[in-house]
């Protein structure tokens, strides 16, 4: 890789499946599997998508470690390794200086949580780190109009859990995180079979097959879902697709009390705000059909997907790193935005 003398700030979105890792070379974002596979010793053999192949295949003596869980290292070794690995492709040129980079945080992270993602990024190459909170970030990817002086709600529906911000002046004026995510939604189909089929599947099957529902609305769900495949030879499995839509939709009434409560804590006129000017929904549970209406109803405020939810977060950090890079002056700005306590 040849040298380049310096990069701009980089961006990344720290998932428990997935990261990415954004840089103003004018390449797309970096999305790989946030994952980490060791055959022998501590050297790493395989990151990101081809380390998280080897985990569904089960491969023999190789051991692959998932070392972020819900926004937090869990493993401050692999998480470097994969880092290092993920902001190298992300570049063109290997910088001759370290770049600063701008990451997505749970808005409730701990100072433990806080230094070790922080660390963990320094020894991947990074120079500075700021940390904003990941609905913040969302809420500016998906273009949701924060510098007004009206509260609007943003919702990142994440694997691991989600989190619930409330944007106004450009900031994070309230924030949750939920330990609640499309993992539960997994789990509540692994059950819902075995108890009404007698069908065991994995983890990794559970979330196939919620990708293939892509709904929570029965009305919404294809009737072709053949489940002949997850099942033994022989044995006969008689499961409506619209029954596995009902499922997910209850499988996110724990979640959705979570964020009722969440918005009842919240003063007279920040309510009366949000439930005129509505939200948005980012992440990967954003793109289940018929979520944004479940969400307004349950609610009772006006709830919309983000154009690409899947790539707020990311886009949101981005636009920061931009402005960063293109006006020291947007430093300030950072102040106002990046997690309270964070120490670069």
């Amino acid at each position: 890789m040849p040298f380049q003398l310096w990069t701009g700030p980089i961006a990344i979105d720290l998932g428990t499946a997935n990261t990415r890792v954004w840089a103003r070379n004018g390449t797309a974002p970096v999305r790989e599997a946030s994952a980490v596979a060791y055959a022998r010793g501590n050297r790493p053999v395989a990151v990101g998508r081809e380390a998280w192949e080897l985990a569904q295949r089960q491969a023999e003596r190789v051991r692959v470690v998932q070392p972020i869980q819900r926004g937090q290292v869990a493993e401050f070794g692999p998480a470097v390794a994969m880092l290092r690995a993920f902001i190298r492709r992300a570049l063109d040129r290997r910088p001759l200086f370290s770049p600063h980079a701008v990451v997505a945080v749970p808005a409730e992270l701990s100072g433990v949580g806080q230094r070790a993602v922080r660390d963990a990024l320094r020894a991947a190459g990074a120079s500075r780190v700021y940390a904003i909170p990941k609905s913040l970030a969302a809420s500016l990817g998906a273009g949701l109009p924060v510098d007004g002086p009206e509260s609007r709600l943003v919702i990142d529906l994440g694997y691991s859990g989600a989190e619930v911000g409330v944007v106004s002046m450009g900031m994070l004026t309230a924030a949750r995180s939920i330990a609640y995510g499309g993992r539960d939604l997994d789990e509540a189909l692994r059950r819902f079979l075995w108890r009404a089929a007698g069908l065991s599947i994995s983890s990794a099957e559970a979330e196939q097959l919620k990708l293939r529902i892509g709904a929570v609305d029965p009305a919404q769900v294809s009737n072709n879902i053949d489940l002949s495949a997850l099942a033994a030879p022989g044995v006969n499995v008689r499961v409506h697709p619209g029954e596995l839509a009902t499922v997910l939709a209850e499988a996110l009434e724990p979640l959705l009390d979570e964020i009722q409560w969440t918005i009842e804590q919240l003063g007279a006129q920040q309510r009366e705000e949000i439930r005129s000017n509505g939200g948005i929904l980012c992440g990967g549970g954003a793109l289940l059909r018929g979520v944004a209406e479940l969400f307004s109803r349950r609610l009772g405020l006006p709830m919309v997907p983000a154009d690409d939810p899947l790539s707020a977060t990311i886009l949101g950090l981005g636009a920061v790193a931009s402005e960063l890079s293109a006006a020291p002056a947007a430093a300030r700005r950072l102040e106002r935005i990046v997690l309270p306590g964070f120490q670069p």
